[in-house]
Parts: structure tokens; C-alpha cells; sequence
């Protein structure tokens, strides 16, 4: 009854290892959750052409796991200090 709860918070929550949610690690994407009808972001890409979309997203993806690679060997070496 509780897992599915459990799993939102986990996925939506920035983790200190990676620097990112688990969710933009996979989807490249904030995730829009019930709550974002009431308070609307006004960042959110409107694409024009699907090849756009695409581009960006997979840039915003090699992006987020360079980072998220170079934060997660900090850590590892703060971890083993």
C-alpha cells in the first residue's frame, strides 16, 4: 500500500551521490506530478518539431550523466577518506 508512495518520493528526490532525481536520470525530464496542475511551470519546453525535442533531450541527457558521473567519483573518494 505504501511502496508505490515510497517509490515517487525516492524518484523525485535529488540524491547527494548523483547531484540529480533518479526520474531525470532516466527521463531527462522533470516529472509532472498531480500537484503541477495547481502551481503550472512556466519553464516547461514547448517544441515546435519532434526533431528538436529529441535533440534537446538527448543533450540534456549527456549532459546530466557527465555530471552526475563526475559527482558520484567525488564521492566515492569522500567515501573512502
Amino acid at each position: 500500500m505504501y511502496i508505490p508512495c515510497t517509490c515517487l518520493a525516492y524518484n523525485t528526490s535529488t540524491h547527494s551521490s548523483t547531484g540529480f532525481t533518479p526520474s531525470f536520470l532516466q527521463f531527462g525530464r522533470k516529472l509532472r506530478l498531480p500537484s503541477d496542475l495547481f502551481h503550472p511551470d512556466s519553464r516547461l519546453p514547448s517544441h515546435e518539431r519532434h526533431f528538436d525535442y529529441t535533440t534537446e533531450l538527448k543533450s540534456r541527457l549527456v549532459q546530466a550523466f557527465q555530471t552526475s558521473n563526475e559527482t558520484l567519483k567525488v564521492w566515492h573518494r569522500t567515501q573512502k577518506a
